[in-house]
């Protein structure tokens, strides 16, 4: 639990911990509202972003799932993950020649990443 005079950065964490506990559970509302206090805590973490925008994409909210998946990119220009989810929000609009462009940057960014 955060305590009031933990820094943001500490309670960012927290939330984004929550967060991934409801994601696990299948509870995906509950993990949103959690990477969003996180997000407003520490709007710098693209991570945060990216959880979010998973959690979106599990609720069908396509749309927010890839502003997240941007902003995430905006943060941190070379993270597969970001174009992974970026290609799943892309999917879930039906825009699947732009689905299939960010997957495979993706691909290439997690094959590079291996070697």
């Amino acid at each position: 639990m955060a305590n009031e005079t933990d820094p943001p950065t500490i309670k960012a964490t927290k939330a984004n911990t929550k967060g991934d506990t409801h994601f696990s559970a299948g509870n995906y509302q509950a993990s949103v509202k959690n990477y969003t206090h996180a997000i407003n805590l520490v709007p710098s973490d693209y991570v945060y972003y990216l959880n979010r925008s998973k959690a979106q994409a599990a609720l069908e909210e396509f749309k927010e799932a890839l502003l997240d998946a941007n902003s995430a990119l905006s943060l941190k220009l070379v993270s597969p993950d970001s174009f992974l989810w970026r290609g799943l929000a892309y999917y879930g609009l039906r825009q699947f020649k732009e689905a299939v462009k960010r997957m495979r940057k993706a691909s290439k960014l997690f094959l590079r990443m291996r070697s």
